[in-house]
């Protein structure tokens, strides 16, 4: 079954994911500032929130345009496939949370869920835009451009939403993630003239 398939290839982009972004913190942590962290966790925590977004979405986005656009021809098939993705690199990302959080976990088992669901939020984004800008003839370098760049902006958000998330209201990031969802619907519900339903 080809989504089981994406489902796999969504856990390694996770570990890939990963992998480079506890690289590319150690080096920003070395060359930005040898001292210590503490007193200037905001000035280290923007660029690391950023860095993160940018770096899972372009995982997300390279496993969705290079092997679900490549197996489906079908608009629905290609967002069942990026739901695919998404959620194998939800439940890899929600392992590795779960491990170090130990035995205080259900405590903190919304903020898993809510991490989850963006994770499969942002991949259904980026593939839905794929389909309306690939499969509508408008394959263009930079147009393309824009699911990894839509997705990882929508990542940044969430981040600074749970960075600042002790000065929100406790409906602020459902309602983040609500409103995420509502775009990516309207965006599948949408039919680009090239692609089948």
């Amino acid at each position: 079954m080809p989504y089981l398939t994406f489902f796999f290839w969504g856990i390694l982009a996770a570990i890939g994911a990963l992998g480079l972004e506890l690289a590319a913190r150690e080096l920003y942590y070395i060359i930005s500032s040898p001292g210590s962290y503490g007193s200037e966790i905001i000035f280290h925590a923007l660029p690391l929130l950023l860095l993160v977004a940018v770096t899972e979405e372009i995982f997300k986005f390279l496993i969705i345009y290079k092997r679900v656009i490549s197996f489906f021809s079908k608009k629905r098939k290609i967002i069942a496939g990026s739901f695919f993705v998404g959620l194998g690199f939800a439940l890899t990302e929600a392992a590795l949370i779960a491990g170090r959080l130990g035995s205080s976990w259900t405590e903190n088992i919304k903020n898993i869920l809510e991490i989850s669901l963006l994770q499969i939020l942002t991949a259904v984004l980026a593939g839905a835009i794929i389909v309306f800008l690939v499969r509508s003839g408008e394959e263009k370098p930079t147009l393309v451009f824009l699911a990894p760049a839509a997705a990882a902006t929508a990542h940044f958000l969430f981040n600074y939403l749970a960075l600042k998330n002790e000065q929100l209201p406790e409906w602020a990031i459902p309602a983040y993630l609500g409103l995420l969802f509502l775009v990516c619907l309207s965006l599948a519900a949408g039919r680009p003239k090239n692609l089948q339903k």
